[in-house]
């Protein structure tokens, strides 16, 4: 009771850090999809404000260049006409324009280079205008109002109508600084490539292509159009494209939590380890205990009947006949030989388990120890009502193998077929032999007994296991017998497959590799 406790307590110790390792492993996992996401759309964020930023600055550059040169091309214009129609609403007031720009740099304001210096707000005083020159301010500030708005629509038509390629339009050395400052400003400073098209898919200009490895896709590049908000109509007249190929850099700048992730999902593994190795503990003690109780129970019983014989011969007064005293000898030798044959057994699984185990491989003819072994098995199938077949289709028979142990294996195999028959069924066994190939000898063993589960068929050549039927063992036994055939096949180079159904049967297969250099 007390035994079922602790390891209760134990598993509850180990099973319980399990479970919150693989929580907390669960909700960073889902914190790194959801920061990834985020920093994703932030990157996609910043680099549109930033690549608008830029292109306005772009933008307003170019359209200052080229409102100044139709200013200047205005005036040149109008200082060489002598005369001009008033008709000409334009560049009357283009005249005007031009009459109280004189007018003013004639005046006071002219002359005046600073402000008034000032301390305080109290001391502020107006400067001093005389009434006839502050009219003239007046009239002067609304005539280059109504003049300069007459400039900037011309220049907006004239910039509609400007059919220059847009590679004349734009300094693209000046747009590629003006978008890395602006892309710094906002904490973006992975590579990026710079393309300009025209209005017709037409690339006219790059920068940084060659630096720049990867593939282009919609994911890492970012697309603006040039001057839609100046062109009329809503027109454009082309537009940018940036590719950052190592988008994921900055998306997966979280170095830290990945390290923690990381940390968390080594312990989850050594805990889950922990926790195979500590059932691997408990199954292998229970299976040592159920060994314990069957070997002493192996043993008691050949022992009790020799105690029991010697005790019959040994008593004096008895007055048994010699052919019941020649039983008694018979029956002593056979349980002697039986306790010897557990000795045995026991003796050479230690020798397994230690690797101390030594075989003398030599050339063996599988054909003659497969008669020996059905002549001595075949009786004790019939004791049980059934039947056992031999088929010798090998053309070539010759083993390198280990005589002895490969007797052992046979017997083994054979034994189990008998023990793990149905109730009430007479066993079927068979035994047959092939070249699988030319340089293989395939024995066959098969029998219609109780089969193994797919699940089992590994599991059963570790030790101390054998099948069970809830809590009751079905047959007698150590649990060794297969895992000293799987060692001694392994040993020898040999291969064993186990194939069958549950309720069906069960077919042991043994490839042994022919001894070189012989035909039989």
């Amino acid at each position: 009771m007390k035994s079922s406790r602790k390891i209760v307590w134990l598993l509850l110790l180990l099973i319980v850090p399990v479970i919150a390792l693989s929580l907390s492993l669960y909700v960073q996992f889902r914190y790194l999809k959801d920061m990834h996401r985020m920093r994703d759309e932030q990157f996609t964020v910043l680099v549109n404000v930033a690549l608008k930023d830029a292109v306005e600055m772009v933008e307003r550059e170019t359209l200052a260049d080229y409102t100044n040169s139709v200013l200047t091309d205005n005036i040149d214009s109008l200082k060489e006409i002598k005369k001009e129609d008033t008709s000409d609403k334009y560049n009357k007031n283009v005249q005007n324009l031009i009459h109280w720009n004189q007018r003013l740099l004639e005046s006071d304001f002219a002359t005046r280079t600073s402000l008034p210096s000032y301390s305080k707000p109290s001391e502020i005083t107006s400067p001093k205008i005389p009434r006839e020159q502050y009219s003239a301010l007046v009239d002067a500030y609304f005539y280059y109002s109504k003049s300069l708005r007459d400039v900037i629509l011309n220049s907006i038509l004239s910039l509609n109508n400007d059919l220059r390629p847009l590679r004349e339009k734009i300094n693209l050395p000046n747009m590629e600084r003006s978008i890395r400052r602006a892309l710094e400003r906002v904490g973006i400073t992975e590579p990026f490539a710079l393309y300009v098209y025209d209005e017709r898919n037409n690339l006219i200009g790059s920068v940084r292509e060659n630096e720049a490895k990867g593939k282009r896709n919609t994911i890492n590049t970012v697309r603006h159009y040039l001057f839609e908000n100046i062109i009329l109509g809503r027109r454009y007249t082309g537009y940018i494209e940036l590719t950052f190929y190592e988008r994921d850099k900055y998306i997966e700048r979280q170095d830290y939590i990945v390290s923690m992730a990381i940390t968390t999902f080594v312990l989850l593994l050594f805990n889950v380890i922990g926790v195979i190795y500590v059932f691997g503990q408990l199954r292998f003690e229970r299976n040592s205990k159920h060994f314990a109780d069957n070997l002493t129970h192996e043993l008691k019983t050949p022992l009790a009947s020799i105690l029991i014989a010697t005790d019959m011969l040994g008593n004096e007064d008895s007055s048994y006949s010699s052919e019941q005293k020649k039983r008694m000898l018979k029956a002593l030798r056979s349980e002697t030989k039986r306790l010897n044959f557990l000795v045995e057994k026991m003796l050479q699984f230690t020798q397994i388990e230690r690797g101390q185990m030594t075989i003398s491989p030599t050339k063996v003819n599988a054909h003659e120890i497969l008669e020996d072994a059905y002549t001595v098995m075949s009786m004790k199938c019939e004791e049980l009502g059934g039947k056992m077949t031999l088929s010798l289709g090998a053309k070539d028979y010759y083993i390198y193998a280990d005589k002895t142990h490969f007797q052992n294996i046979v017997f083994n195999i054979l034994d189990n077929a008998l023990k793990y028959k149905k109730t009430d069924v007479p066993p079927e066994v068979a035994i047959c032999t092939s070249n699988s190939s030319p340089k293989e000898l395939s024995i066959s063993i098969s029998d219609n007994g109780v089969g193994i589960y797919r699940r089992d068929r590994k599991r059963i050549f570790k030790r101390y296991v054998r099948l069970r039927k809830g809590d009751l063992y079905e047959v007698k036994g150590f649990g060794l017998g297969l895992c000293y055939v799987k060692n001694m096949m392994d040993t020898m180079k040999g291969k064993i497959r186990v194939t069958g159904k549950k309720d069906v049967g069960t077919t042991m297969t043994l490839i042994f590799p022919l001894a070189k250099g012989t035909k039989s």
